[in-house]
């Protein structure tokens, strides 16, 4: 630590000193906190501290009454306070510390929290693309904290989500900031935040303060995240846009329900969104033009071989993916002579030696048993989960998962039922879509000719 801020007249000191060189005021506040460097410069300063007693880096937010501009920053700012002490949940900030130090006169208030080492989703997007999957991974994240603060009693509605107030560590993980705006349903005090205009649900503007108001929000979240534009880029009259915005029909349902302008009938929690993701898209849920592509894709043979195709692909770009797929020739050879070696088994019956029988046997199926452990092997060593990352990058993940169990069955020893079952689990396709599109595969004889080919032609 080689410098320090006074809190006083914000001179840099060095890091061992008791008092600022510059107005002599003390440089720990409250006994223990030292400010390290500005995150923030508004009405209330934002501040990167550290806590001596643990030697831990810690968010220290500043108010003082004699800079605000009118009361409401006050109210904003003890708002904040008194709903963090009374919450505890990993991802939302923890409050430490609160206290107030009286310096020449001027009082200032201050805030201590836990400090995360994260990222807003509003710098993530400026250096990222993020694909529909890490969409919708970001929708859950949040929904169920979202879900915490709305079961207290009374709930908690936290009013002010926008890309700005919920950050991405380096694990993936969100923590939701923000809470100066947090409201209760049913009281009159929420207007349109100016930070959160364009994320502002259309009830919240006129004060009518709901649960469902947060999921709005989220919505519009997730459109920011698709299209990388501001959401006044896509809202029309007052509507959001959403037509092209996604690339999965679940995703077209699930913001359709978030962005509904009725807060009655808009889906308002985690088990809503589940439910949306897993739902079955019908022909009014869907626009003509995707129901058509949908139903194409789902049937058209150059679709299926072109997913087929890229599958395998990816598989080749895995370090041993060939000489997997070498065994296989090597185990059909072995089985083809161990069932030779029924012949003088066969023989043994009727007067050659048990000697000779049983040693053909024994040989050849050590040789199998060889063979399969020695494939297992190969396998166990195949970076698999490279692999399944990579197929998240295909669209209609329904379909994709079809075709790659249609793709793996005739590879021996390359178990995939585990992936396929964990997206389902996760709600991550469509179950019935999966299983209809599976059956239609099964029964595809110009698709099963077409995977006789291309494995004899890939030697695969």
């Amino acid at each position: 630590m080689n410098t320090v801020i006074c809190p006083n007249c914000r001179a840099e000191n060095p890091g061992n000193n008791t008092h600022c060189e510059q107005c002599s005021a003390v440089l720990r506040l409250n006994g223990q906190y030292l400010l390290l460097q500005m995150m923030d410069k508004a009405t209330v300063m934002t501040w990167l501290g550290l806590d001596e007693t643990d030697n831990q880096q810690v968010v220290i937010k500043e108010f003082s009454i004699e800079s605000i501009d009118d009361w409401k920053t006050a109210d904003d700012f003890e708002r904040e306070k008194r709903f963090l002490s009374q919450l505890d949940h990993p991802a939302i900030p923890k409050l430490l510390d609160a206290f107030e130090i009286s310096q020449d006169g001027r009082k200032k208030s201050y805030m201590v929290m836990d400090w995360t080492d994260g990222v807003s989703l509003k710098e993530k997007l400026k250096t990222k693309r993020y694909t529909e999957q890490e969409v919708i991974d970001v929708i859950i994240e949040v929904a169920k904290v979202l879900d915490y603060l709305h079961s207290l009693r009374p709930p908690m509605i936290h009013g002010k989500l926008n890309i700005s107030t919920i950050l991405q560590k380096a694990d993936g993980g969100l923590v939701i900031t923000g809470l100066d705006g947090a409201m209760e349903p049913g009281t009159k005090d929420g207007i349109a935040i100016p930070s959160n205009i364009g994320y502002c649900a259309p009830e919240l503007e006129q004060g009518d303060i709901r649960i469902s108001s947060d999921f709005y929000s989220l919505g519009i979240i997730a459109l920011v995240l698709l299209t990388r534009k501001e959401p006044d880029m896509f809202i029309k009259n007052g509507t959001p846009q959403i037509a092209k915005a996604y690339t999965n029909d679940r995703t077209h349902i699930l913001l359709d329900g978030l962005l509904k302008k009725d807060p009655n009938t808009r889906i308002s929690g985690l088990k809503g969104i589940m439910s949306a993701l897993n739902s079955t898209p019908i022909a009014k849920d869907i626009p003509s033009s995707r129901k058509d592509a949908l139903n194409m894709a789902d049937l058209n043979q150059n679709a299926l071989k072109s997913r087929f195709t890229g599958i395998d692909s990816e598989f080749q770009k895995l370090p041993g993916a060939n000489e997997f797929k070498a065994w296989d020739d090597k185990i059909m050879l072995w089985v083809t002579l161990a069932s030779i070696a029924l012949v003088p088994i066969a023989a043994w019956f009727y007067g050659i030696g048990w000697g000779l029988a049983s040693g053909f046997g024994l040989f050849f199926t050590a040789t199998i048993v060889y063979s399969f452990v020695s494939k297992a092997r190969v396998r166990k060593e195949l970076d698999m989960d490279s692999f399944f990352a990579s197929l998240d990058r295909f669209d209609n993940k329904e379909m994709t998962l079809a075709v790659l169990h249609f793709w793996a069955e005739t590879m021996i020893g390359l178990h995939i039922d585990d992936y396929i079952q964990k997206k389902i689990n996760r709600g991550e396709i469509n179950t019935s879509r999966f299983k209809s599109i599976k059956q239609k595969i099964a029964r595809n004889s110009r698709f099963k000719a077409f995977r006789k080919k291309y494995r004899k032609d890939h030697k695969t």
